[in-house]
């Protein structure tokens, strides 16, 4: 009796240490939440590390009527500068390192949307409204808002993006 219970023990210690080895595997490393002018939505902008490069950024928006993420880029090292805006419209729109744009619909009664590059509008981005940038200082992710840090897109030597012409900078911010 005393053997199998033993058995079962470490049985039941192994599976609740994978059940929690597994929670820690599926939650950001890092994350900076961002509070966004829409009924209470807000942005989350994440660093995962369990992946199979240095780790990736994500971008979440939640709401009350659900939540949308999306793979912004790998981290390859300078790229970690995440500027947001918002548009009439209602989308939140994530310019990063190298011209990278994505943008997700904040719907007013539905669940946020990424929406795919041929549904995008064609713009350059000079009616959005900046909301600041998410940086990493030292060790750890910081949001800046517009009047602690200006606006500005690394584009690493991609040479250009389509938004936001008058805020890029061919090297690092």
């Amino acid at each position: 009796m005393t053997v199998c219970s033993s058995r079962a023990l470490n049985a039941l210690v192994l599976a609740a240490a994978s059940i929690l080895a597994g929670c820690f595997a599926f939650s950001p490393a890092e994350q900076f939440i961002v509070p966004l002018p829409l009924n209470g939505a807000v942005a989350r902008v994440e660093v995962w590390r369990n992946t199979s490069s240095e780790g990736r950024f994500e971008i979440a928006v939640e709401t009350s009527h659900g939540s949308e993420s999306h793979v912004l880029w790998d981290d390859w090292g300078p790229a970690q500068r995440t500027s947001l805006y918002l548009t009439a419209d209602r989308r939140l729109v994530v310019l990063g390192g190298g011209g990278i744009a994505e943008m997700i619909a904040i719907p007013p009664r539905s669940k946020p949307r990424w929406l795919p590059y041929a549904k995008r509008p064609m713009e350059t981005g000079d009616a959005w409204q900046y909301l600041g940038a998410v940086d990493r200082y030292l060790d750890h992710l910081v949001f800046y808002l517009p009047s602690q840090q200006k606006e500005c897109i690394p584009l690493y030597g991609a040479r250009t993006s389509p938004y936001r012409k008058p805020h890029q900078s061919e090297n690092s911010c």
